[in-house]
């Protein structure tokens, strides 16, 4: 059960990082596309 929870915590930080991610180029990109 252990193994289940460390994939699924390690998932669920890698998604977070990731959304946080795209989130971040999302505003660069928005930033550029108003200058």
């Amino acid at each position: 059960m252990a193994n289940v929870q460390q994939k699924a915590r390690l998932w669920f930080h890698e998604s977070k990082s990731t959304i946080t991610v795209q989130g971040i180029i999302r505003l660069e990109y928005r930033n550029c596309q108003s200058l």
